[in-house]
Parts: structure tokens; sequence; C-alpha cells
């Protein structure tokens, strides 16, 4: 059988679902046995192949931009996937809209429904793209992928897709974030500012990440003599975000890192007092 992977997200995005793909891309090949695992991508810019993957098929489209491919589906539904990608027994698409095929099984991942529960909270035109292809996404495809027993029980609700076509499939962790030395970790942190206790938060800043909330409990935590980090790279309404943090009473103790190397982020996450998830 021979396996499609699209990893576009993962060629445009180092976070998110960017880095969901990647992971899957990556190890997808030693758990395929005899099957062929082919890795798609738009390479318009010619940059090449975008990371190491070994025993896979690498397949690229350098004549065509992707995006102008993506309007075309989103206007027309159509040219088809697989005639950029070429035939292929089971497609898997890991970023919530399933293109049109010709042929072929086809399995989407859907991380969320937010943009259904809380459309206040998606960008504007994230959110009518979700909104105009998310019904026939669910419709055409074989099977559906989501993160957590909780998304797969809102889809059913919200999309209404029969429960035995939503399959929740925790995502890993990487090898990579196995705990590091608390003394390595420490002098990192002190080389990029942090020489003092820290709360740490990581994700883009935008509203449904809820960070001002995050900021108003540090506020009220006198007791802690520390900082908070926000490590993440600025999405969309981030202004108010930002002013937030810069009007806060406690502004002089709040560091935001934008987007960290992998490396940074191990040393983060090794010398933070905590981690704090506020995201809605």
């Amino acid at each position: 059988m021979k396996i499609c992977f699209d990893i576009q997200a993962a060629v445009a995005q180092g976070a998110g679902v960017g880095r969901y793909a990647q992971a899957l891309a990556e190890h997808l090949p030693a758990e395929s046995g005899q099957h062929t695992v082919q890795l798609f991508h738009f390479d318009f810019l010619r940059r090449g192949v975008p990371f190491d993957v070994q025993d896979v098929e690498w397949r690229a489209v350098r004549w065509c931009p992707g995006r102008v491919v993506q309007k075309a589906w989103q206007a027309l539904g159509w040219p088809p996937f697989d005639w950029f990608s070429g035939k292929a027994d089971l497609y898997h698409f890991p970023n919530f809209v399933l293109p049109p095929l010709t042929s072929g099984a086809a399995v989407v991942t859907i991380h969320d429904v937010a943009f259904m529960r809380m459309p206040e909270t998606t960008e504007r035109g994230n959110l009518k793209y979700l909104r105009a292809q998310i019904a026939d996404t669910v419709r055409r495809a074989d099977a559906i992928i989501t993160v957590s027993e909780f998304c797969a029980s809102e889809i059913v609700e919200l999309l209404d897709v029969e429960p035995e076509k939503v399959h929740a499939i925790h995502s890993g962790i990487s090898e990579d974030f196995a705990r590091m030395n608390r003394d390595k970790a420490s002098n990192r942190c002190v080389q990029m500012g942090l020489d003092r206790p820290f709360l740490l938060t990581v994700g883009t800043v935008e509203p449904r990440k809820n960070m001002s909330f995050a900021i108003e409990v540090f506020e009220k935590m006198t007791d802690f003599d520390g900082t908070l980090v926000v490590a993440g790279m600025c999405g969309w309404k981030y202004e108010p975000i930002l002013e937030r943090m810069r009007s806060s009473s406690r502004t002089v103790d709040i560091r935001h890192l934008q987007y960290v190397s992998e490396q940074d982020l191990h040393a983060l996450y090794g010398g933070a007092a905590a981690f704090v998830f506020p995201s809605l």
C-alpha cells in the first residue's frame, strides 16, 4: 500500500500543526512495515527537502505555488490533490481540511473545533475558511483523527459525525524532551537573562491562548519573587495582549521571548519553577 502524507504545514510553520506534521513524518516510516510512505509538499521557492527523513519517497511540486492551488480548492473544489501528488492508496491531511481527491482513502486530523465553540478566538479569514470547508471534509473523510477524547466528543457533537469515524490519538512526547540536567538548564536560562525563578507559558500570542489571564494571576502572586516568561510568536489580535504586558503592575517581571529554538525551549521547560497552561 502507498501512503501519501501532506507535510505542507511542517514546511510552512515551526509550531502547532507544523510541529505535529513533522513529528508524524519523521516517525511514520518506522511504523509503515512493507508499505511505501510518500511525503508531499509544494516547493515553489525551491528550498529542497525541509527536514531529514529516511526510507520515504519525496515528492515536491516546484512549478506551482501552493497558495494558488489552495485558493482554487477553496473557490472551485478543483484541481484534485492527487494530480500533484500522484496516486496513492491512502492520504493523510494533518491540518483540518481535506482537499479534493479523485481516488484513495483519506484521513484528516482535526485538532479541535474551537472555531465552532468559540469563534471569536479564531482569526476572521481562517474562521471563514474552516466554516466553508469543514462539513465537506468530515463527510468525505474515511477517518478523522483528533488529539483527545474530549475533542472527539466535540467533533461528534458539533459536526454531527458518527462516533466510530473519529479516533482520539494522543500526541506523543519527543525523546528530545527528556528531563534536562537542572544545572545545564539553569545555565542556559541565565544566558537568556533569566537569573530568577520563573513561570513559563508557551504558545502563539493570540486571544485563545488566554495569556492576559496568566498575567492577571501572576500579578496576584505577590509572594512569588520571580518572572513570568511568555515564549511564542505573535499571531493575530496580539496588540491588546502585548499592551497588557506593558501596562501590568509587574511589567518589569514579564519577559516575552517570541519564538525560541528547540534547545532553548528544552532549557526553559527544564529551568522553570512551573509551567502554566491558561489556554481557553
